[in-house]
């Protein structure tokens, strides 16, 4: 859950309402694909509840992560706009809030402040995970995929309690839209 907020921490109620109205909450079980490995990325996805499991096709069958609810999928190639780097199924299963390309490109392109928020949110949550993967690097097993419990910075404890209630009126926006 604290890899949410990294994003939602830096951005405001009004670009977490855009979230909301431009997103599509997308249901995943039984091991559904969201991202495959080498095939193009439609969206940038934030796990909104569930697990998802992160493969690659070098080591198919020993997972490179496990995600939870508040992890971000599809952000690097939002980024590089190159193809999936893995392979990411429900475990067993998911729901995904789904922010398309197209839709997050036109804001990014025509709101300089959001798109200054989102892009720094993003460099520091990935600044996070490569922290995070290169300590974990060595002997892996099922074990040493539990999530970390690593202390976060003072800057992204300032952030923690409006991202997370940031991130309660994003699934209630998205509770609001299915009704």
């Amino acid at each position: 859950m604290r890899k949410v907020f990294y994003i939602l921490g830096k951005l405001r109620d009004a670009d977490v309402d855009w979230l909301a109205a431009n997103g599509f909450r997308r249901t995943l079980s039984g091991g559904a694909p969201l991202l495959e490995e080498g095939k193009p990325v439609d969206a940038i996805y934030l796990l909104l509840e569930g697990r998802l499991r992160v493969t690659s096709s070098a080591s198919p069958e020993l997972p490179l992560a496990v995600l939870g609810a508040g992890e971000i999928v599809g952000e690097i190639a939002l980024l590089d706009e190159r193809p999936a780097s893995a392979t990411v199924r429900a475990d067993p299963e998911a729901t995904v809030l789904a922010v398309s390309r197209p839709a997050l490109t036109h804001k990014l392109e025509r709101d300089d402040a959001f798109a200054a928020r989102f892009y720094r949110a993003l460099a520091v949550f990935l600044a996070d995970r490569l922290r995070s993967t290169l300590r974990r690097l060595g002997p892996r097993s099922e074990a040493g995929l539990r999530e970390s419990t690593d202390e976060l910075s003072d800057a992204v404890l300032d952030d923690t309690a409006l991202a997370g209630s940031r991130f309660n009126l994003l699934l209630e926006r998205l509770r609001g839209a299915q009704q």
